[in-house]
């Protein structure tokens, strides 16, 4: 290992990046395949991403966070209005919080492998939704807003509700 440059104190140390107002900072991290190899980079430009810290692998940024702690994870750049992923730990137990934006937007955990995946989420229809299989379009349970519950259904019509195919 070679070491190029320490910076040592017997107070609080650090290292600042000064950039123009338009454009961003950043540090790199590279390999003898490229210089880029992984970064992160501030971006100050109000016309791209205001104010916001991505994260970078193999030259793909794929984690921001903005400037009011909206975090976006995948190819996303900006959050959308009211998106919000939180995780946070009380008494031991650790807790996942997904907003999405607007009243016709969703959230939904997906779950599995590459043989099965199962989610749960609340779509843009207000209900609460359970299911298995590659295509969430298709809930095996759900809960409506009034406590209904539903199995086979996505319109539980009562305190349960369970179809069944004639």
């Amino acid at each position: 290992m070679v070491t190029l440059c320490v910076v040592e104190a017997n107070t609080n140390t650090g290292i600042s990046i000064a950039s123009p107002a338009n454009l961003s900072g950043f540090v790199n991290f590279g390999s003898p395949a490229g210089n880029e190899e992984g970064n992160i980079r501030y971006y100050h430009c109000a016309a791209t991403y205001p104010d916001t810290m991505a994260f970078a692998t193999k030259g793909s940024e794929n984690v921001y966070i903005d400037c009011v702690g909206n975090v976006t994870i995948g190819k996303a750049p900006n959050p959308p209005a009211g998106y919000q992923l939180h995780q946070y730990q009380s008494s031991g137990n650790i807790y996942h919080y997904i907003q999405t934006g607007g009243t016709d937007a969703s959230a939904t955990l997906l779950v599995g492998n590459d043989a099965q995946a199962y989610y749960y989420g609340v779509w843009c229809d207000d209900k609460l939704h359970w299911g298995a299989g590659t295509d969430p379009s298709y809930p095996k349970m759900t809960m409506d807003s009034s406590g209904n519950f539903g199995i086979g259904t996505t319109a539980p019509d009562n305190t349960l509700h369970v179809f069944t195919a004639s």
